[in-house]
Order: C-alpha cells, then structure tokens, then sequence
C-alpha cells in the first residue's frame, strides 16, 4: 500500500534521475573520488577523460544533439558518465537530483543499509533492529514525499508532506500525539542532513498535533510486590526460565531497570556476593541519555540473581523485544493476578516505592537512571571499576537509600 502511495506520489523522470544519481555516486566511489574535487582545476576536461575514459566532449555533444530530438544512440553508461563529470566539476553538481537519491546518500553516511537476506530478524542485534524501525519510518514518510527532482517548490511540497504523514499516523495509524512526535525526530534527521550537507533549507518544525494525554501509568501494588517476592524467593518448584524470569523482574524491581539494560550488564561489573560487602550491578552500556549510566543497589534476592544473571543476558539478548516482553509480563500477571501489569510496571514500581518510603527524588533519580539528578556517581568513577566504587561514599548511600526504599520487602 505505501509503495502504491510512493508511486502515485513520484514522476517517472524523478525515478529515472533517481537511478541515473545512485549509479554516478557509486561510480564516483569506485574512482575514490568526491563530488566537487575537480571545481577548481585548471584542466578539468583532461582530469575527466582520464577519470572515465573517455572522451567527455563527445559525451556532450551526444546530450546536445539528444535534447534536439535526434536519436543519438546515447547510452545509460553515457548518461552516468556525463553526470559524474557535473558532480565532479560545478559548484552545485555534488547535489543529489531527487528526493530518494539523497535518502540514498543518508543512509549510506549512517550505515544503514544492510542485505536484509542476510539475517533473520531474531538474529539481529538490537542496535539493527533500531535501525531497520527509524529506515521503516523514513520509508513510510517518502511514501507522502514521493520521489520528485528537488525543485524551488521543494518546501511547499516537504511542509505538506509532514502534515499528512501525522494526520494517517494519528487517524489510521492510531498512534498517539507522542508517538508522532518521536517519529518525526527521525525523519527530520533526514532532512536535517539535507540543510546541512546541500544547503536545503528545508522545514523541519513539528505541525500542530492534537494535545496528548498519557496514560497513567501502572505500578504494582506492594500487595503484589510480596507476592512476587514470596513466590521468587520462596518456592522451590521454579523452572529454570522462571528462576531467570523472576531475577528479571527483580533487577526491574530494585533499580528501575528495563530488558534491554539488563541485558548490556557486564558480569565483571556485577557484584552480587553478599559476603563480601556491599552488592550492586553497575549499568555503563549505550542508551539514550547518560542519567541512564548508573550503580542500582541490590539489596534482595541477590543470591538468585547471581546464579541467574549470565544466563538472562543471554536470552534476553538472543529473543525479540516483543518476546521477551511477553514472557516477562505473562510471568507477572500469573503472580499477582492482574493482567494489565507488564515488566514496564516495575519501573514505575520503583519510583511509587521512593516516594511511599520517604526517599529524597535526588536518590531516586541516582539509581533509577531519571534525568534531572542533582547527585550520584561520576562517569568516571562508572567506568573505573569495582575497586574505586567501593571506596565511595556516595554507594554506602546509595544502598542504604535501597534499603529504605524496598523495606516492605526486607
């Protein structure tokens, strides 16, 4: 349906110089060579041939003649030739002609342009799969764009084709107001690169978007805390996954944490022997924002979480998000009987649990990984290592602030 849309969107030419634009910009990658290092030679004529080949005059005159309406027998080879030659040699040549060329270009410069034959989805990482949703988006949006030959009208055409992708996201798609507004940071990344590559001035700001109202979010009762925590830690008729899935939900629990921070836990990071001092896991890996770098306390369970930890970042990191999530939130519903919790709960659970037991938001925000923290743990001292966290008092601190926050449950 998109792909209709895209075509019903896009002029036949545009497709054609579409084709003619990716074709020059690979050949010019095969020379090694960059749009517009030959502007300022004083023999460009003579560079070109010997780039090419060939004889970039005769080239020309065949175009000339071609565009009188003689049938010159001017081939796509010549085409792509004389092309490369624009690029290599005039000021504004470099630009790519079209609208899904310069996609082209941008995902090149991101690397996203993967042979999907050559994984199965499962098997992609997660940072993949990130990848492959923000392409699926900008796809979706040149579906509005169409392919057309970059033109004055340019922004007119850009500006309208935003707005629709919002109102069919919002009214077929039934995606929140937030949901789009997430959406369109990727496509502006797109056209971002646009401005800032080309010159575009192309229009980047969000259209007016109907107010959002979040839906409220849904912690665990303490009730079903204990629940959770008698079953885990209580029965002695777990399965091996359900051992793993109940060391999940209390990493979740205790610090915040989601799946795919779990899953980027380094073992070595990890101390979990309770003989041996204080217990924590320290979370250092990629994420959005540096409040999520962070040393989360444990101060329950931790024998179980130990035995369990190096085999749940291994199946975390070898299933989908939506399967793991399943897993996780059906294990939790058939604890405490309430089946509109999911694993996404627990980190709501935790700041509920901050705020019910008195514990000040700047160590809520330290160990949950929330921005606007006022105190907590350098970077530095994150990636130095056990040895210097130990000698900090800010961990001493920290755990004991766990200990207020999870009394309930101690």
């Amino acid at each position: 349906k998109l792909h209709c849309l895209f075509l019903s969107n896009s002029s036949a030419e545009a497709i054609s110089e579409t084709e003619l634009d990716i074709m020059a910009t690979d050949y010019l990658r095969k020379l090694g060579k960059s749009a517009g290092s030959l502007v300022n030679s004083s023999s460009k004529t003579d560079d070109i041939n010997q780039l090419i080949q060939e004889d970039i005059n005769s080239i020309h005159q065949l175009k000339k003649a071609k565009a009188d309406g003689v049938n010159t027998g001017l081939t796509f080879s010549d085409e792509v030739k004389y092309r490369v030659a624009k690029k290599l040699t005039e000021v504004a040549g470099y630009k790519p002609r079209t609208y899904q060329s310069l996609l082209n270009e941008y995902l090149k410069y991101k690397g996203w342009i993967t042979d999907k034959r050559t994984k199965r989805s499962n098997k992609l990482t997660e940072l993949e799969r990130n990848n492959n949703k923000t392409v699926k988006r900008i796809n979706r949006f040149m579906a509005f764009l169409g392919d057309g030959i970059i033109a004055k009208d340019s922004n007119s055409i850009i500006k309208l084709a935003i707005r629709n992708y919002c109102n069919d996201r919002i009214i077929k798609g039934e995606v929140t107001p937030a949901t789009v507004h997430r959406e369109l940071a990727d496509i502006k990344g797109y056209l971002n690169f646009a401005n800032n590559e080309f010159d575009y001035t192309w229009p980047t700001k969000t259209p007016a978007l109907p107010p959002h109202i979040p839906k409220q979010k849904l912690p665990v009762k303490q009730s079903g805390q204990i629940l959770l925590r008698d079953y885990i830690l209580g029965s002695k008729e777990l399965t091996p996954k359900q051992r793993m899935l109940g060391a999940i939900c209390l990493l979740e629990l205790q610090g915040g944490m989601m799946a795919s921070e779990i899953k980027r836990l380094e073992l070595g990071n990890c101390k979990l022997d309770k003989d041996k001092g204080l217990t924590y896991v320290i979370i250092t890996g990629a994420s959005k924002t540096k409040a999520r770098k962070r040393i989360v306390p444990i101060v329950l369970g931790q024998d179980l979480i130990k035995n369990e930890l190096e085999g749940a970042i291994k199946w975390l990191s070898n299933t989908t998000t939506s399967s793991h999530s399943f897993a996780i939130k059906t294990f939790l519903q058939n604890i405490t009987g309430n089946k509109n919790y999911t694993g996404h709960c627990l980190r709501h659970t935790f700041r509920v649990n901050c705020y019910t037991n008195n514990v000040s938001v700047d160590y809520a925000c330290s160990i949950g990984g929330w921005s606007g923290r006022e105190m907590g743990l350098s970077e530095h001292l994150l990636n130095y290592g056990n040895a210097g966290i130990e000698d900090s008092d800010m961990v001493s601190s920290l755990y004991q602030a766990s200990e207020q926050i999870h009394k309930h449950l101690l």
